[in-house]
């Protein structure tokens, strides 16, 4: 339940850098709220931690780099533990496979030539 919160509080703190986006990202904390109310109701709805990976995924688009928003990364981190904890549930789950991928070289790209970009790079 904590870290539905955090990840929540997450999503709150991005704002859109157009009205476009602000209204995007309403959508987006909306849909956030219902999935992690899904899952407090049944920690095994994959479907939910799914989906939810992806409304972190997406909301982490919708960081400006001059913003004061959480960083991009940190909303990748917690979709990438979503996605885990997804296909833990549904190893069949490929889609999830699939776009946990592009969050962990999202974080790679951002690092650049690190030993951390590289480590990154492992788990994909």
């Amino acid at each position: 339940m904590e870290q539905n919160n955090a990840a929540i509080e997450l999503i709150n703190s991005v704002t859109g850098a157009d009205e476009e986006g602000r209204s995007r990202q309403r959508i987006l904390t909306f849909a956030a709220k219902r999935y992690a109310s899904a899952i407090d109701r049944n920690p095994d709805d994959y479907d939910a931690l799914y989906n939810w990976a992806l409304v972190l995924q997406e909301s982490a688009d919708n960081v400006s780099p001059d913003s004061s928003s959480p960083s991009k990364d940190a909303l990748l981190e917690e979709a990438c533990r979503k996605y885990d904890e997804a296909t833990h549930l549904c190893p069949t789950l490929h889609d999830a496979y699939y776009n946990w991928a592009i969050a962990i070289s999202d974080r790679a790209k951002m690092r650049g030539r690190t030993k951390e970009a590289e480590e990154l790079w492992k788990q994909v």
